[in-house]
């Protein structure tokens, strides 16, 4: 088998990021020409960080429910460009959405929240919406 033959099957399986292939690939074949590579597969779009992004964005919303800012540090240290992630991220994740999964989140986490008093309560789910990588702002207006 070589790189080729290995970098296919890869992307035959999942989606991966430009980075992401190019450090599996190395690896297991560290002699491999990987710039010629990863231009033919992007030219037969085989290979597209555009289309990671989405897929890993839904990925995340749907099994994490993870807010943009969760969302944005992990495809980073993925190795994704951070203009396509902002890109990916305003088309893939609209306002509407992210005020959806905060109402849902809040209904969902309210019921095992203890707390003295509703302040203490939402500051509680505040912190917790943050820490899901949810905006301040809109945290705040739901």
């Amino acid at each position: 088998m070589d790189g080729r033959t290995y970098g296919l099957g890869l992307i035959g399986r999942r989606e991966y990021s430009v980075h992401e292939f190019c450090e599996k690939v190395k690896k297991k074949f560290p002699e491999e020409d990987l710039e010629v590579m990863v231009l033919e597969f992007q030219e037969k779009d085989w290979l597209s960080d555009k289309r990671y992004c989405a897929a890993f964005i839904h990925q995340q919303k749907i099994t994490t429910q993870a807010g943009p800012r969760v969302i944005y540090q992990k495809l980073k240290q993925k190795g994704v460009d951070t203009n396509r992630i902002k890109e990916s991220l305003l088309e893939e994740f609209s306002r509407e959405e992210q005020e959806r999964f905060v109402k849902i989140l809040r209904s969902k986490k309210r019921p095992f929240i203890k707390a003295a008093s509703e302040f203490e309560c939402e500051q509680k789910l505040q912190k917790y919406l943050i820490q899901k990588g949810y905006p301040y702002e809109l945290i705040r207006s739901s």
